[in-house]
């Protein structure tokens, strides 16, 4: 578990080592202190997607025209490397 400490006059949410609020430099005695535990068991697909949700955004895939990140990653790599080439063909 995480521990975490919140500052009571700017409300920032600090680690347990710092000794001052990252924002406002109040010692860490005037705060409240904050214990995050484990995370669901059951993961997240995306955020504000879970698994009642998952056949809503599989028809909306098949609906519309779905590009891969990946495939787009590929044609902006492609695009930089040629963009590369040419500056360095000068």
């Amino acid at each position: 578990m995480r521990e975490f400490w919140v500052c009571t006059r700017c409300g920032s949410l600090n680690r347990m080592w710092p000794i001052v609020a990252y924002k406002c430099r109040l010692d860490k005695d005037h705060a409240s202190l904050a214990t995050v535990g484990p995370g669901a068991p059951a993961g997240v697909l995306t955020p504000g997607l879970d698994d009642e949700h998952r056949q809503d955004a599989w028809a909306l895939m098949a609906s519309r025209k779905y590009v891969s990140a990946w495939r787009l990653g590929r044609v902006a790599a492609g695009l930089i490397l040629a963009t590369l080439g040419a500056a360095l063909s000068r």
